[in-house]
């Protein structure tokens, strides 16, 4: 973990906290819980990419496609990507913030579509106890992203500039959360899913296609979380420079990059 302190020219230095406030177990247990957590986030996605791949094909062109065939297709397309060494190079990740605009202006104009056709329920509750844990659940998983801010930082050119920017995205993203989640709790009230898209119509083409936009998007931003997860396993079994002296060390770290897709493949 790396933290942003203000030189005296005004410029911005990283100090490794871990380095500083733990001995090197507990910055080994931290960074084994990043890694095994970015795995499971994968896995996550694979399963929910090949899930919505499935539902779509079965709603638009009434043709059951096996949910193994699909993750297996899915692992094929990664396993390719994951060899790619730097952050700014994984073009898939910025194509897939063009279909999550996408997938959420739909879902908004199908919430606020409801409200003004069947109103807004008055059966509403100020805190739910019976579903805080969900909550906080899904919060953690909102912000699961947190772990590529130190690479998303390091390959910038203007590294100093990151502090801010960060604070920007996090403003903006938690607006966004906010505006989203109270209009979809307007839309629904105490009906309302953790998966927005579970109270519209299941078989209405406006679900199909939010299935399908962001089922392209996690496809695609799968090796922007698969990431922090391979630089925590090469930093552990290779030197730092040592693709640089010899290149059978980077046909070693493309086994560790693959060893790493097929892992989570299986978990799916």
């Amino acid at each position: 973990m790396l933290h942003f302190i203000n030189t005296s020219k005004g410029r911005s230095r990283r100090v490794d906290v871990w380095g500083t406030l733990y001995d090197p177990y507990m910055q080994r247990l931290i960074l084994t819980s990043i890694m095994l957590s970015q795995i499971g986030f994968m896995a996550t996605y694979i399963v929910f990419t090949s899930e919505n791949f499935r539902a779509f094909f079965q709603n638009t062109f009434h043709i059951d496609v096996n949910q193994g065939i699909i993750i297996l297709t899915d692992c094929g397309f990664q396993i390719p990507m994951s060899f790619i060494r730097k952050i700014r190079r994984l073009t898939p990740a910025l194509i897939a913030n063009i279909f999550i605009p996408i997938g959420l202006i739909i879902i908004v104009f199908n919430m606020c579509a409801h409200i003004f056709i069947h109103g807004s329920s008055e059966d509403f509750v100020m805190f739910n106890k019976s579903r805080c844990f969900l909550f906080v659940g899904a919060g953690i998983f909102a912000f699961e992203g947190a772990s590529l801010v130190i690479p998303i930082q390091d390959s910038m050119k203007k590294q100093e500039e990151f502090p801010k920017l960060l604070l920007k995205v996090l403003l903006c993203t938690c607006i966004l959360f906010i505006l989203i989640g109270a209009a979809g709790y307007l839309a629904f009230r105490n009906n309302v899913h953790t998966a927005i898209i579970l109270d519209f119509p299941q078989n209405s083409r406006a679900v199909t296609w939010i299935q399908m936009v962001y089922s392209l998007a996690f496809m695609l931003s799968v090796p922007l979380q698969l990431f922090p997860a391979i630089k925590i396993m090469e930093h552990w079994i290779f030197n730092e420079n040592s693709e640089k002296t010899n290149p059978l060390i980077k046909w070693l770290k493309n086994g560790v990059r693959l060893l790493a897709i097929v892992i989570a493949s299986i978990l799916a």
